[in-house]
C-alpha cells in the first residue's frame, strides 16, 4: 500500500527528503529517524502511527537545524511535544488549510 506522506518537506528553507524504508528501520530499531536532512518511516506500521512520527521527525529536523538543545537533549519532551501536536493536528483537520489573511503596514 502507497502511504500518503508528502516525499519531501520544507524545514527552515531546506528541502527534507521523506522515505519509506522498513529494513532501516527495523537495522534502528525504530518507527522513523532523521538524519542529514532526510527523514526515514517504517512503511510497516498503520498509517496513523507513520503520520505521527513525521511529526516527531519533522521536530527532530527543527531541533537540529534551529540548534534548540534544551528541545534535542531531553527525548521524552521532544515525544511528548510531537504525540500532543499530532492529536491538535488530528483533532482539527483544517486548522492549517483557512486561508490566513495577510495585513499589510502602510497600505
Amino acid at each position: 500500500m502507497k502511504s500518503s506522506l508528502p516525499s519531501s518537506v520544507k524545514v527552515g528553507g531546506y528541502n527534507i527528503l521523506v522515505k519509506m524504508d522498513a529494513k532501516q528501520m527495523v537495522k534502528e530499531n525504530a518507527n522513523g529517524s532523521y538524519h542529514n536532512f532526510v527523514i526515514t518511516i517504517n512503511p510497516s506500521i498503520p498509517e496513523q502511527e507513520q503520520r505521527s512520527t513525521l511529526i516527531h521527525e519533522m521536530l527532530e529536523a527543527i531541533t537540529s537545524i534551529y540548534r534548540l538543545s534544551s528541545l534535542s537533549e531531553s527525548h521524552g519532551e521532544l515525544s511528548l511535544l510531537s504525540e500532543a501536536l499530532f492529536q491538535v493536528l488530528t483533532d482539527n483537520p483544517g486548522l492549517l488549510s483557512t486561508p490566513v489573511p495577510v495585513k499589510r503596514r502602510g497600505v
